[in-house]
């Protein structure tokens, strides 16, 4: 019986590597920063995480930001 949990724990181990979300047709990896356009046109910004097994979105902010005012603070916004 304890080899079958051991023998599990790495496939569960490389499951959580290989989870993205999705959005406007684009995989997203853990962690990182997305902007998504929805259907009505408005724009987020939002990052990719994990809630339970399953990956989701968080909204960060309204609007998506340019290359013109896209500072270091912005691409690591604190939680």
């Amino acid at each position: 019986m304890l080899a079958t949990i051991m023998s599990a724990t790495p496939a569960i181990a490389g499951e959580t590597e290989n989870c993205n979300c999705v959005a406007n047709g684009q995989r997203v990896a853990l962690g990182k920063l997305f902007c998504i356009k929805t259907a009505s046109g408005k724009q987020f910004l939002a990052r990719c995480e994990r809630v339970l097994n399953n990956t989701s979105w968080k909204r960060l902010q309204d609007g998506c930001p340019s290359a013109g005012n896209w500072s270091e603070e912005q691409q690591n916004p604190l939680l």
